[in-house]
């Protein structure tokens, strides 16, 4: 079984909070995985540039949306506008 972490940087620096170490790992099948990170909420980035870097272990992605909650996919952060769909066999 595969697993998705991922981290947040912005101008070359993670994210305190956003790191790998800090996400909780995703490992399973599914559609519209909500990310997490122990702690954080993502409403503190709304509005903000950043990057996502990505760490895939056996797995495949196939798009993202960075949302504040999973109740609402509409409220977007950030850049990005798809909702993840991962394909961990």
């Amino acid at each position: 079984m595969g697993s998705v972490e991922v981290e947040l940087v912005q101008k070359d620096k993670v994210l305190p909070g956003f790191s790998f170490a800090d996400c909780v790992s995703f490992r399973g099948d599914g559609l519209y995985v909500p990310l997490k990170w122990q702690g954080k909420d993502l409403s503190e980035l709304r509005g903000k540039k950043f990057q996502m870097h990505f760490r895939l272990t056996k797995a495949k992605v196939f798009g993202y949306q960075l949302a504040e909650s999973s109740r609402s996919p509409d409220r977007r952060v950030g850049d990005f506008e798809r909702q993840p769909h991962l394909d961990l066999s």
